[in-house]
């Protein structure tokens, strides 16, 4: 299982590599979360509306698929 988290404002990493990924994994159990108006290093900023959002949406991954 494969977990992608984006921020839709990334300009190091283009969304699009984000997508790319997910459409490669097809049948894979793959989650995704993408984040309007998050940039890349969004999760360093514990205020950033996304951070706790992505925090509990790894929990909740982790915890599904026996991590």
């Amino acid at each position: 299982p494969i977990l992608v988290l984006h921020g839709e404002a990334d300009t190091i990493v283009p969304i699009a590599h984000a997508h790319r990924l997910v459409a490669h994994r097809e049948n894979l159990p793959t989650e995704t979360r993408f984040f309007e108006g998050a940039e890349h290093s969004f999760m360093n900023d514990a205020k950033h509306p996304a951070t706790l959002t992505s925090l509990e949406t790894i929990w909740r991954f982790l915890d599904g698929n026996d991590a």
